[in-house]
């Protein structure tokens, strides 16, 4: 399963397992089997990523610290993004939970 796993200083993480999505990610640097970054220098480079990302309806996690869909949310606000995001969480392990939701309106 696809999923924007973190937002880190210079990089967004993405839990990759598809290939079809790892040949949508252009510039990607490959952390491991299952994981790429995509790096940014900036906050309207990392609006873009993130952008592309919603794009192609790869599911943002919503739980836990400093989720990937907050910084989304951030973004939103500062009109740097817009529009619809998948979000995924988990009951437990090894069940996910998709939804797709304005982030703006934080209903699910």
């Amino acid at each position: 399963m696809d999923y924007v796993e973190s937002v880190l200083e210079r990089s967004v993480v993405v839990h990759c397992e598809s290939e079809t999505l790892r040949s949508n990610l252009d510039g990607a640097i490959a952390l491991d089997s299952d994981s790429v970054a995509l790096p940014y220098s900036d906050t309207l480079e990392l609006a873009v990523v993130l952008t592309l990302l919603q794009s192609l309806r790869v599911p943002f996690v919503s739980a836990g610290p400093n989720p990937p869909s907050d910084v989304f949310e951030f973004l939103r606000r500062k009109g740097l993004v817009t529009g619809n995001l998948d979000l995924i969480s988990w009951r437990g392990p090894g069940e996910p939970e998709l939804r797709r939701t304005n982030i703006g309106d934080r209903a699910t």
